[in-house]
């Protein structure tokens, strides 16, 4: 996992210290980069992304700032998953088995739409370019 970074985006801090502990207790070798600001998600995203870019890293683990890691295997799990079936997108959801019942739950589906709150990206995949000021300005 030498090549892989967590980057969080946020307007609050409600729950990061949850996040954080997690991280630091399960994930302690992993960078982070911790994007807060008042701003829409989608700006926080974006700013968040541009961060990212910066960095020599080729898989970003993009999460949302309300969850918590409860074992050490879900980003090595996702992680291996990525590499060995060559995905640019790779996604982690929660699912209780109290709506499936503990026989029946969902493994390796593939899926249109992923939730915001784990995604693994291969930043070599991105066709993701940041926007010019001008965009920007625009866009509001």
């Amino acid at each position: 996992m030498d090549n892989i970074i967590i980057g969080v985006y946020t307007h609050r801090v409600k729950y990061l210290p949850i996040l954080l502990e997690s991280i630091k207790t399960y994930y302690p070798n992993l960078p982070i980069i911790v994007q807060i600001a008042n701003r829409d998600i989608t700006d926080n995203f974006n700013v968040l992304l541009d961060q990212l870019g910066k960095t020599k890293y080729k898989y970003w683990l993009i999460i949302d700032d309300d969850i918590e890691f409860l074992n050490d295997n879900c980003i090595p799990d996702a992680l291996n998953y990525s590499i060995e079936n060559n995905t640019s997108l790779t996604t982690v959801h929660q699912v209780h088995d109290y709506i499936y019942g503990a026989n029946n739950l969902p493994s390796n589906n593939n899926i249109s739409f992923a939730w915001g709150y784990f995604m693994l990206v291969d930043s070599t995949c991105l066709l993701y370019t940041s926007p010019s000021p001008r965009d920007r300005t625009r866009s509001r």
